[in-house]
């Protein structure tokens, strides 16, 4: 099932549809997190994740991993429109593009898109498969990156800018959020000194830069929870 068949199969209301407020199931319910870990263990399983030469599992192990994995996450404080997602860091973006489809590189040829230089906690994207929390960035709409990395710095300890490989994370398992928002900026990761990168959806999906200064009245900045599960 492609980007857009999983699209047109499901509809999940946005925080910025529901005024800001539960806009996601109760994922500290058990049981809807564990649904939501498995279906989303079964979409990078059928888009082939586990093939990848840099991830050394069957299908079948991978989705362990991932389920053994959760029981972690679910221990870890997060907000409670929070949304659990699984990031490969050790698979090149140009290659999770290829493997999610439909995916397209607007940046520009030679681009090199990098984890935010300036984060204060000096974070680095682990070069493996990891379980982290997400939020889509509904609480942010209108607002510019470098605004959103001010509020971020304030709450340093807990809180950090979503990465690209966050944002890819998330478009596998959730292409609707980019259709409801048209973009994700995604403020842990830049582009050159003074842009972020996004991913957006118009006529399809794409990957782009914009200026951190620079407002959209339909997008937000992502952002997750500090803590993360790295699976080896």
């Amino acid at each position: 099932m492609n980007l857009s068949e999983r699209m047109a199969d499901r509809y999940s209301p946005t925080i910025h549809d529901l005024g800001g407020w539960g806009g996601w199931p109760e994922y500290s319910d058990p049981g809807a997190f564990e649904a939501e870990l498995e279906r989303q263990a079964d979409i990078f399983r059928q888009l082939g994740f586990h093939t990848h030469e840099n991830v050394h599992k069957s299908a079948g192990k991978l989705k362990d991993v991932i389920m053994k994995a959760g029981a972690e996450l679910q221990q870890i404080q997060h907000w409670r429109f929070d949304i659990p997602i699984v990031g490969f860091g050790q698979i090149p973006v140009s290659d999770q593009r290829e493997l999610i489809g439909e995916v397209y590189d607007d940046t520009g040829s030679g681009v090199l898109i990098s984890d935010w230089s300036k984060d204060p906690q000096k974070y680095k994207t682990p070069e493996t498969t990891y379980l982290t929390w997400v939020m889509d960035g509904g609480l942010c709409v209108g607002r510019t990156v470098e605004f959103v990395r001010e509020i971020l710095l304030t709450r340093s300890h807990e809180r950090r800018g979503a990465t690209i490989h966050d944002g890819m994370g998330l478009l596998a398992v959730h292409p609707e959020i980019f259709v409801n928002f048209h973009s994700v900026d995604l403020p842990g990761s830049e582009v050159g000194p003074d842009k972020a990168a996004l991913i957006y959806a118009f006529d399809d999906f794409s990957i782009n830069a914009r200026a951190i200064d620079a407002a959209d009245q339909d997008s937000g900045s992502a952002s997750c929870v500090r803590q993360m599960i790295l699976i080896p």
